[in-house]
């Protein structure tokens, strides 16, 4: 039986069975120690921590990797004697070193990390496989992936060598190469393959890949850095399937470790006849597990089902031509489960697709999921506008409230059980959930929120096509989650578009968890009430969030901030560059104090101002709007550091409104501001 010793990873002891991957190497790979329990450093991924979520059950990434190392420095370090050290028969330990071995400017370099590729580096790199082969594993040598620093025409890539040596990253390769020949070694060439990636692609599409393309990182002189070398989340999930299909194409033997099998749902007994599937989802999706991981597939057809359940190291692969409508029952998404409901933990009817406390897992392909055929049926979803004035609406929303108000326990909070609560759950809610990933689905209709990721850390969501136009059919809500790239997605909404949250009162105040680390880019939100919210729900505080190059054909607003008098917390770090909307029906760029919608007459049962600082809004154009601005602070605690350059309308109706906020503006001929 296999020692637990050095092997506690994410918090928890590996089974006796567990085979780990160890990774050895640089900045390229380094992860902040996230697979030993560590956090992500966003937005700096690690192209082999993202293999843990290919991995099957029980077996893990040990991620030992050190920022700046080389071949040398790891060494003396002693992080190679921490690393071998925990290794156990039947590992496999991936070395990938080079970009830092090369490094000879300076004395420092020339006696820390300096490791020529045809000496001290090959002497340390064969040192280390005997020392993996004495304890029973197996050594596997990879290339350094390449910076992506193109040439003038942006088609090839350019391999710098150092000016003293000669050397560069194709050295290493050829090194790495060298010795897997000569130590008879699995050796996959991670330079040759992001080479034919990126050039494939040419620079711009490339440079997506890498922190360069986000602006979230400032170089010494206060400027977006111009970095090449280290990949962002798209990077590091490209560079993890590169190794992938590498090694299962090649038959290596660490393949072993990794998901491959389809559970298809016709297996368990599924029809698209209109029969409710429900039952055979819950059982494919239980095999699935039970096999480690892999697909949960839906096949070409239309799929009727109650509530589905992800499980970890499971995917819901829709295939081409799969349609999952959803049965409008009530009873298809009972037992209840711990859910929230704008902000605030309670027990609801399940979401329709939904996960709770699971890591790794995945909703993809082209299919879609269809919130209902026609309209939920009135007595049970109740859409209507006039909600709050429906006696038995208003009666459960100051139930829930005061349950969050009052500090009772999330357990007893059956909202469900209120008589016509109508709280309609979520359509995919995944809940305390690490590692997620939705990409390739559309999204026709919703009961309520569309897509929510509550208390979520590592999620990447790309080319999503969501189209929902019902009452507080949000596109997207961020609640309390961290770590979250948005993508390529296409968003036409019957409310607000991108919407980053944060929990509500109390309730958010006793989770402690704010929103922080979103990157949204290259978005196109059709219809919606906003753009990009932030808020209401915004307690547990919002901070580094940055969004660039989105469009919109028409919204109420297009950048709104939301808060109000009981909410506290802390909205920092809001980064806007690059957002053309037509149509705006209110205000271009929008701040409130005092949004409080339909619970404005529910009791004051503690008031916290919100704090708002630090927001840079730039390359903003709108065409015909009622107000360019409307930045309203509170007067206790005025709104500090509003940037803005470059905001425009086509033509406002009135003029800017802006109060109790510390505003600088370039690049703009302002309206004038009307003072109050």
């Amino acid at each position: 039986m296999k020692s637990l010793v050095g092997l506690t990873l994410l918090g928890l002891a590996l089974p006796a069975s567990a085979t780990t991957l160890f990774f050895a190497g640089d900045s390229t790979l380094d992860d902040n120690g996230l697979s030993l329990g560590g956090r992500i450093r966003a937005p700096y991924y690690s192209w082999g921590t993202q293999l843990q979520k290919a991995m099957k059950t029980g077996d893990r990434v040990a991620n030992y990797a050190r920022s700046g190392a080389s071949t040398k420095s790891f060494a003396a370090s002693g992080r190679w004697t921490k690393l071998i050290a925990a290794v156990q028969p039947g590992d496999f330990v991936a070395i990938q070193f080079g970009h830092n071995d090369q490094k000879c400017a300076t004395p420092a370099d020339r006696e820390t990390r300096w490791a020529d590729p045809k000496g001290l580096f090959r002497e340390i790199v064969r040192g280390w496989v005997r020392d993996v082969r004495a304890k029973g594993a197996t050594p596997i040598l990879l290339s350094p992936i390449c910076r992506a620093t193109f040439d003038r025409d942006g088609k090839r890539l350019v391999d710098v060598e150092h000016a003293s040596t000669g050397v560069n990253l194709r050295s290493y390769r050829d090194a790495m190469r060298a010795l897997a020949e000569e130590l008879a070694c699995d050796f996959v060439d991670m330079n040759g393959l992001t080479r034919d990636l990126m050039e494939g692609l040419g620079r711009e599409r490339a440079h997506r890949f890498f922190v360069i393309s986000t602006g979230l990182v400032r170089g010494k002189d206060g400027e977006p850095a111009k970095d090449t070398t280290h990949p962002i989340q798209t990077g590091a999930a490209a560079f993890a399937k590169l190794f992938l299909d590498d090694v299962r194409a090649r038959g290596l033997s660490v393949a072993r470790l990794f998901k491959e099998r389809d559970f298809p749902i016709t297996d368990f007994g599924a029809k698209a006849d209109g029969t409710t599937c429900t039952a055979a989802f819950a059982q494919a999706m239980a095999a699935c597990e039970a096999a480690g991981g892999g697909r949960v597939v839906v096949p070409r057809g239309t799929w009727t089902s109650g509530a589905i359940h992800l499980r970890s190291n499971c995917e819901l692969h829709l295939a081409d031509g799969a349609e999952i409508v959803f049965s409008q029952d009530p009873s298809d998404y009972l037992p209840a489960v711990p859910t929230s409901w704008e902000g605030m933990e309670c027990w609801n009817y399940s979401p329709l697709v939904y996960a709770f406390g699971c890591t790794n897992v995945a909703i993809t392909g082209t299919g879609t999921l269809r919130g209902f055929a026609g309209e939920w049926k009135e007595s049970f979803w109740k859409t209507a506008w006039d909600r709050p004035k429906d006696p038995g609406v208003r009666a459960a929303r100051l139930q829930l409230y005061t349950w969050g108000a009052t500090d009772v326990p999330v357990e007893k909070r059956a909202i469900w059980r209120q008589k016509d609560a109508h709280t309609r759950p979520h359509l995919v809610q995944f809940n305390r959930c690490k590692g997620v990933t939705w990409e390739g689905f559309k999204v026709r209709n919703s009961p309520f929120w569309t897509l929510h990721l509550y208390l979520c850390e590592d999620a990447a969501v790309r080319n999503l096509d969501v189209r929902a136009h019902g009452h507080n059919n949000d596109g997207i809500d961020v609640e309390m989650s961290r770590s979250v790239l948005i993508e390529d997605c296409r968003f036409d909404q019957g409310d607000d578009g991108v919407v980053i949250k944060s929990g509500r009162n109390r309730d958010a105040w006793r989770l402690a968890t704010p929103t922080e680390d979103v990157f949204v880019r290259d978005c196109e939100i059709v219809n919606a009430h906003t753009l990009l919210g932030i808020g209401s729900e915004i307690s547990g505080g919002v901070r580094n969030v940055r969004l660039v190059n989105c469009r919109s054909r028409d919204v109420h607003r297009a950048i709104f901030v939301k808060t109000n008098r009981r909410r506290g917390g802390a909205v920092e770090g809001i980064s806007v560059d690059g957002v053309t909307v037509g149509n705006v029906r209110h205000d271009l760029v929008s701040l409130s104090v005092d949004t409080l919608y339909e619970w404005a007459g529910f009791p004051d049962y503690e008031n916290r101002v919100t704090v708002i600082r630090d927001l840079d809004i730039r390359n903003v154009h709108g065409g015909r709007a009622n107000r360019r601005l409307n930045l309203v602070g509170d007067p206790t605690c005025p709104v500090r550091n509003v940037r803005l350059a470059n905001v425009t309308v086509d033509a406002a109706a009135q003029p800017d409104v802006v109060a109790n906020v510390q505003l600088t503006e370039t690049s703009q001929a302002a309206a004038p501001a009307q003072t109050r």
